[in-house]
């Protein structure tokens, strides 16, 4: 039990002098920065603990991410989990025929979907359609492979006549065997030419077909087949910048298009007359001749056809 505080005895209370004042204010200061440096040593201690300890720490986060890719980049490399299991083909066009481009990437069913890239992939669709003019893959891991196939544009409807032969008759039918069976039948096909040159055989009219022109092939030497080139890009190419430049400078409406391919010459024909170009010389300087042709020559006098292959002279009937 505490006991009550009780006054000094009087021969015990004496003031203090002054320098035992100051010493004990000293005295008391230097407790009070004493303590206070102390506490600041402690928090300085923990402060440098916990930075220590937070440094640890991440180090081991760090280690154990690293190990952990490691184990899942390993997992990908070696388990069976990431073959080719499924393979989806995204149809851009009705001519694509899945079912063809299905048997020509069995080949792709059980390789690593990590390692394999679209240059294989390509190779093996454009075996299967030549008029492939781009594919593009997608990975949905863990096994499906998705192809997506851009074909080339059709940009003129075909009309293959016989060898060497005249006028401007349509053949929307051909004749061929029919599968699996010796008799002989008519089948509808349509025929269609791609910007590179490639011979398209349909059995179906493809999108915007009556807004493509029609070319008339004539002259082969051997029938053309599907999927064969059948035009060289240069002579597409003469012939659309011959329609072009006919319409602008000189008006002429192009009713008909004629190719001959071993002769490699062009016939443009309207309502009135045909003219006659070939791939020998440049199509500017045979535009120059049917220019001066025009200047000395009625256009009602020409009743068939304007040869404009000579270099020296141009004949007309």
């Amino acid at each position: 039990m505490l006991l009550p505080p009780r006054h000094l005895p009087r021969r015990f209370s004496r003031p203090a002098s002054k320098r035992t004042s100051a010493f004990v204010r000293q005295r008391h200061k230097r407790h009070r920065q004493y303590t206070r440096e102390r506490w600041t040593r402690f928090f300085r201690r923990a402060e440098r603990t916990t930075a220590q300890s937070i440094l640890f720490l991440r180090r081991w986060v760090w280690i154990a991410l690293l190990a952990m890719a490691i184990i899942g980049f390993s997992a990908l490399l070696f388990s069976p989990l990431v073959h080719i299991r499924e393979i989806r083909v995204r149809r851009t066009d009705p001519r694509i025929d899945s079912e063809r481009i299905q048997k020509a990437l069995r080949p792709m069913f059980g390789r690593h979907l990590f390692f394999l890239t679209s240059h294989e992939v390509e190779t093996l669709v454009m075996r299967a359609l030549p008029d492939v003019q781009s594919v593009s893959i997608g990975k949905r891991y863990p096994s499906q492979l998705q192809v997506s196939i851009e074909l080339h544009p059709l940009v003129a409807r075909l009309e293959i006549g016989e060898p060497d032969a005249v006028g401007d008759a349509k053949a929307d039918a051909v004749t061929r065997p029919a599968a699996g069976s010796g008799s002989i039948q008519e089948t509808a096909t349509h025929d269609y030419l791609t910007d590179n040159g490639l011979f398209v055989s349909l059995p179906f009219a493809a999108a915007g077909d009556t807004s493509l022109p029609l070319i008339r092939i004539v002259d082969w030497a051997v029938r053309p087949s599907p999927s064969a080139p059948l035009l060289p890009v240069d002579f597409l190419k003469r012939m659309n910048n011959a329609s072009e430049q006919l319409h602008e400078q000189f008006g002429f409406s192009i009713t008909g298009r004629t190719a001959y391919l071993r002769a490699r010459e062009i016939h443009l024909s309207s309502s009135a007359y045909t003219l006659w170009l070939d791939m020998k010389s440049t199509l500017e300087e045979q535009l120059a001749r049917y220019r001066i042709f025009l200047k000395s020559v009625q256009g009602k006098d020409v009743r068939q056809y304007v040869d404009l292959r000579l270099a020296d002279r141009v004949i007309y009937k």
